[in-house]
């Protein structure tokens, strides 16, 4: 994984150098919403959280905005954990930022570890091991949401910023579900929730398919 994750880094920490805009549009809300929505479910009493591959730390915002999570941030983009860190701060809301990569060596300290819009830019191979390390970080559950391949608006959307020259992300295979990768890391599943959520008023709706699982190997994991 080593190649392809020097890549990843290089193009996100240009990416995230280079970002202009900290302001949550209407699509970025309404997602959040949904991510905050279904952590509720499997949290209901609160907990630790881990975002795996932060970015700029939107999802982990609107779960600090709750005062129900005491959150951590982890990304191998020194700008991406800047942009989040700033983020933090704007609002006076406290987290932890680690500047690593998943895979490498790490204790079960979270209730959850979750990420948005990243396991998309990996292939098979570099899913399994990443989400292995997900797995280690979390005492009982692994949720990961990504596009899905079979929803027409994300292609829209997509090709819509691909003709105007606007698509930084690179490599990015969407698919139906992660059921396979998941299980060959060793995670059994939960449940999956597709959903469709607004990204911009004038594209109309791109989806993300959101999975969750939990780890077999952990005592004390809750079914629900």
């Amino acid at each position: 994984m080593d190649a392809t994750t020097d890549q990843e880094r290089a193009k996100w920490q240009r990416y995230y150098e280079n970002l202009r805009s900290t302001t949550e549009d209407e699509g970025v809300r309404a997602f959040d919403a949904e991510i905050v929505a279904a952590v509720a479910e499997l949290l209901p009493e609160g907990g630790r959280i881990l975002e795996a591959g932060c970015g700029a730390g939107w999802q982990s915002l609107a779960l600090a905005r709750t005062g129900r999570y005491a959150v951590a941030m982890l990304d191998f983009s020194p700008a991406a954990l800047a942009q989040a860190r700033t983020m933090f701060e704007r609002e006076g809301l406290a987290a932890t930022f680690l500047e690593e990569e998943i895979t490498a060596a790490g204790s079960a300290d979270h209730d959850l570890v979750f990420n948005a819009g990243v396991l998309e830019h990996y292939g098979f191979d570099q899913q399994v091991p990443f989400l292995k390390g997900m797995a280690h970080r979390s005492r009982q559950f692994v949720l990961a949401a990504i596009p899905n391949a079979q929803c027409y608006w994300y292609w829209v959307w997509r090709i819509h910023h691909a003709a105007r020259g606007n698509w930084p992300f690179g490599k990015e295979i969407p698919q139906r579900d992660l059921s396979e990768a998941f299980r060959a890391a060793g995670l059994s599943v939960v449940g999956t929730a597709p959903k469709v959520v607004p990204l911009a008023r004038s594209i109309g709706f791109a989806p993300y398919h959101s999975m969750v699982f939990f780890n077999p190997s952990r005592k004390g994991v809750r079914h629900s």
